[in-house]
């Protein structure tokens, strides 16, 4: 059976920074684009393949986007070095903070409602890893962490049910984790041990937690692309640590799970209802 490509278009778009779907509304797919010099954040429902509600961002421009786990909040990188983050159902709702110093790229993940992390670079180029937290007022920097000295793109990559973020960027030859905990005053971030390869890294995949051995403490499991191989790799913790993840072999601590709970025409449904009301 063939079927022909759909197609979603939108107005006055020059370039797109990035595509992400949101995490709790099936079929609503959000793009970061920068458009002749002015950031827009744009939204599309898939199944009708419109473009609904686009945000102009007062930025000249933005690196990318992450949506906060409940679906309420996007965070956006900017090119000025700021992260905003805003309700896109009332974007006048919108909080800045400082990120980087440098004008280079930077990446952002979430590590729960209230806290996101970044990684990116000081003037000196020494790659960082920033804690913020997220209030209705401000964005504030909880803690700073140097990784190193390195021209590469770091990619953070956050586990919400084992507190672990992995970093890792194309051209290198580690795949790196640290262990963040928002609420601990001394070091919010501390560093694990990394994987390290004798070959750089194209790229990397994440995979899904149901293919996990739980026999043997498998926390994370990730498919590493070299010029040559496609390599597996484990990350899991000794048996002795296993009170450090929150269950034993009886029993198993509640963990994050992404369900749909709405579709995409039902989610800008409600957006247009609030915004008629603020009107």
């Amino acid at each position: 059976m063939r079927k022909s490509a759909e197609c979603a278009t939108g107005k006055g778009i020059d370039k797109i920074a990035q595509l992400v779907f949101h995490p709790t509304a099936k079929d609503l797919l959000t793009a970061a684009t920068n458009d002749h010099g002015i950031g827009h954040i744009r939204f599309w429902d898939l199944p009708s393949g419109q473009e609904v509600s686009p945000v102009e961002l007062d930025t000249s421009g933005v690196f990318n986007i992450a949506w906060s786990p409940n679906g309420d909040r996007l965070a956006v990188a900017t090119k000025d070095g700021h992260i905003l983050v805003l309700d896109p159902r009332n974007p006048s709702t919108m909080v800045s903070g400082k990120a980087h110093d440098s004008p280079r790229s930077f990446q952002m993940a979430w590590i729960d409602n209230t806290h996101l992390i970044s990684v990116g670079f000081s003037r000196g180029s020494q790659r960082k890893i920033k804690l913020y937290a997220i209030a209705s007022s401000e964005i504030t920097t909880v803690h700073s962490l140097t990784i190193d000295v390195s021209p590469s793109v770091l990619f953070p990559v956050f586990d919400p049910d084992t507190s672990i973020l992995y970093v890792w960027g194309k051209g290198e030859r580690q795949i790196q984790a640290y262990e963040v905990h928002p609420e601990t005053a001394t070091e919010p971030i501390a560093q694990l041990p990394s994987y390290t390869s004798g070959s750089p890294q194209l790229g990397v995949a994440f995979l899904p937690k149901r293919v996990l051995d739980v026999r043997k403490v498998e926390v994370m499991r990730v498919l590493r692309l070299t010029a040559r191989t496609m390599e597996d790799v484990t990350f899991s913790i000794p048996r002795n640590k296993v009170s450090w993840l929150g269950f034993d072999d009886c029993s198993m601590a509640d963990r994050l799970t992404s369900l749909i709970s709405r579709t995409s025409s039902r989610m800008i449904s409600m957006w247009t209802r609030l915004m008629w009301r603020r009107l």
